[in-house]
């Protein structure tokens, strides 16, 4: 590309995992779109780790391996935002799969709607198949106070002048990637919903993705995009609408009118105060890492 700026930068987080990593790589190979750079950015991977990323041979693969171990998706992509030469950037989990009209439709809408931040619908994936599908905030919320998987986003790279870079995870009672969009949100950020299913997310903890006796459905669902993405779409939404009628179906009413009681009342709660005045801060901040030390030793991962 020569002296070229790219117009999008991919930042791809990765730490042990070289089967899905090559997958989510060749998912962005796959793109319609062209004009991009993608740094991957090692947690402290072991050397020969890069290899994944050279044997590519292609120039727009950059790879660096950070120096010690930061156990958090906020490390690399803070050390990837300082890489990054182009104008907007994208995130892609090593673990997650994009449709091959990701970028192209996602930098189109952005220019189109002149917004700050656009994100597309995101599926996740479990062993059982499509089970969730998360696009823009239930009715009455919004972005300020709610997670959508950095895979699906865009957004232009000015917004970190502002926003500033990803906050230590250690430190949140929330997931590092929400507390991003959040603050992006709360700082009045065009912020626009494309209504289009583009991501495949394969949520770790349901496969074990770092356990050696792991299947890696990222090759299976790797090789439906690339050969009938159409059909696929239709077999996840089909997945979807099942999965979800019979999880309507068992619910009993009264259970759900409660829940919904209780889920509107702390949302209005928390929304009253904000998250950083919220009292009990501290004990939230307490119990989320609780929570991610066990899911993080459920996965396989040192704590």
């Amino acid at each position: 590309m020569g002296n070229k700026y790219p117009l999008v930068t991919v930042i791809i987080a990765t730490y042990n995992s070289p089967i899905t990593l090559q997958c989510a790589i060749q998912s962005v190979l796959n793109q319609d779109f062209k004009d991009f750079e993608v740094l991957v950015i090692g947690d402290c991977c072991p050397a020969d780790y890069g290899n994944v990323v050279n044997n590519f041979n292609d120039d727009r693969l950059h790879w660096f391996n950070l120096p010690q171990n930061v156990g958090s998706q906020y490390g690399p992509n803070n050390e990837g935002i300082k890489r990054s030469r182009g104008k907007y950037i994208a995130y892609l989990g090593h673990d997650d799969l994009w449709f091959s009209n990701h970028l192209s439709s996602l930098v189109g809408y952005l220019e189109e709607t002149d917004s700050d931040l656009v994100h597309c619908l995101s599926t996740l994936i479990s062993p059982i198949g499509a089970y969730k599908v998360i696009g823009p905030p239930a009715n009455g919320r919004n972005y300020s106070n709610c997670h959508v998987p950095p895979s699906s986003w865009l957004y232009k790279k000015s917004l970190t002048d502002e926003c500033g870079l990803w906050h230590k995870q250690e430190l949140l009672s929330v997931g590092a990637d929400q507390d991003y969009l959040n603050r992006i949100a709360l700082l009045g950020k065009k912020i626009k919903f494309y209504n289009n299913l583009m991501v495949l997310k394969f949520v770790s903890g349901d496969w074990g993705l770092y356990s050696k006796k792991n299947n890696f459905p990222q090759l299976y669902y790797l090789e439906k995009l690339e050969k009938d993405p159409k059909k696929l779409i239709e077999e996840t939404l089909f997945e979807l609408a099942t999965r979800f009628s019979m999880t309507y179906a068992e619910r009993k009413p009264i259970l759900v009118s409660l829940r919904s009681l209780l889920g509107n009342t702390l949302f209005y709660l928390f929304k009253f105060s904000t998250r950083n005045k919220w009292p009990l801060n501290k004990i939230r901040i307490y119990f989320y890492q609780r929570v991610r030390r066990k899911n993080r030793k459920f996965r396989g991962l040192e704590d």
